[in-house]
């Protein structure tokens, strides 16, 4: 009771005194010439004598506020010889001010809590839905394999003729891939080995296992990768993943929830980061791209790419930088917190006009996005060609975290 009563005294003080200034201007503001702000502390002082009624039980902590107002209302009033309502507007607008303040800002803390709350429940949205898809394709895989003495199909393919899969399963509703996306050798796209004929459907799916590698470890099929190659499902280990859900990042430039099926049956979102911009610039300003590129002329010696990374806490993030399908430079980032801004920078040498890419890869190599912009040649106009080498490698800066955006 004590610390509350010491601490609460600096607090009543310093509200009094932007109680009384702001009484005082609004009194100036309204007839120019008036008492001494002496006079209007005195007021709101005195007028505190009403607060007494504070005592009252039960209704005391209400009645009490009310009383104070009132009697400095009438405190200004004879002691600034003007009107009532003068009186009135003077005492009441910081009060009524910071009541309206604080509500505003428990409305906004609200809002950014139902936000949240509301983001929150997207990701799990999302991940529940991938986690059907990926439910389906797991159970299809082990029901094959059951049939098979523990063998799971060539290709995925095959599940189209052994199980009750159908072509959309390989697509999953939480990303942007379509069945028109997914390449099938010998038929076209996923979609077109929809209406292919049955007899011709199995006979692709054999080609498909055929094709794969004798010492292939997995294979993927739209959007899931199926890594039960050399098992026998019949003995497997309980954690080891068969199917895995993970966006084609042939259509998908970022990385959504990720699922994985395991042998025993289960269904287990992984948690995964992701890029939430990525920026090729000429500067970054107070970690900001100062702007976006999609081109660049060679007279310009230099480019950043920027990424703002979300909800990868103590990931390593890496920057890959390729042209001409070569690997120029790699540049790591240790993530420290749900949203990390990071950017690295290549020293480009005129003659390597074309395509550049940066790939964002995660510490197990997973691609989380990638992004492209043209170095052109600027001609005539062109400076000359530096002597620097392939093997420069790029300048990469960490930047300090931003707080978290509301």
């Amino acid at each position: 009771m004590a610390v509350t009563f010491v601490l609460m005294v600096p607090i009543v003080l310093a509200y009094v005194l932007l109680w009384g200034l702001v009484a005082h201007g609004i009194l100036k503001i309204g007839i120019g010439r008036t008492e001494t702000i002496r006079r209007t502390f005195q007021a709101l002082c005195y007028g505190a004598g009403a607060y007494v009624t504070a005592v009252t039980p039960c209704l005391g902590g209400y009645v009490g506020p009310v009383w104070w107002i009132v009697g400095a209302i009438l405190m200004v009033r004879e002691g600034h010889k003007v009107s009532g309502l003068r009186a009135t507007i003077a005492v009441l607008a910081f009060p009524v001010g910071s009541v309206l303040l604080f509500v505003a800002l428990y409305v906004l803390l609200i809002a950014v809590m139902v936000a949240s709350a509301s983001g929150a429940a997207t990701a799990a949205g999302q991940a529940a839905m991938a986690g059907q898809s990926t439910r389906v394709l797991l159970d299809g895989v082990l029901d094959h394999a059951a049939a098979h003495d523990g063998d799971g199909p060539g290709h995925a393919l095959v599940l189209l003729d052994t199980t009750s899969v159908t072509e959309w399963n390989f697509v999953d509703t939480t990303t942007r891939t379509e069945v028109t996306d997914v390449p099938v050798a010998g038929a076209g796209s996923l979609l077109d080995f929809a209406v292919v004929p049955p007899d011709e459907k199995r006979e692709l799916a054999e080609d498909a296992g055929a094709a794969l590698p004798d010492d292939v470890v997995a294979h993927r099929l739209g959007d899931f990768v199926f890594t039960y190659h050399g098992m026998d499902l019949a003995n497997a280990p309980a954690g080891l993943w068969v199917v895995v859900m993970a966006p084609d990042p042939a259509v998908n430039r970022a990385v959504g929830p990720i699922v994985v099926g395991k042998a025993d049956g289960s269904v287990q979102p992984v948690p995964a980061g992701r890029v939430e911009r990525g920026v090729f610039t000429t500067a970054v300003v107070d970690r900001e791209p100062r702007d976006s590129l999609d081109t660049l002329s060679n007279r310009s010696r230099e480019v950043f790419y920027f990424s703002e990374i979300r909800d990868a806490p103590g990931e390593t993030i890496t920057h890959r930088w390729e042209w001409g399908g070569k690997l120029m430079a790699e540049v790591s980032f240790d993530v420290g917190g749900p949203r990390w801004r990071v950017h690295s920078s290549k020293r480009l040498d005129p003659n390597w006009v074309g395509e550049w890419t940066v790939t964002v890869v995660d510490s197990a190599g997973r691609v989380l996005s990638s992004g492209s912009f043209m170095y052109t040649d600027a001609g005539a106009e062109a400076l000359p060609a530096t002597e620097l080498s392939e093997g420069v490698p790029a300048a990469g800066a960490l930047t300090p975290p931003a707080a978290p955006e509301p």
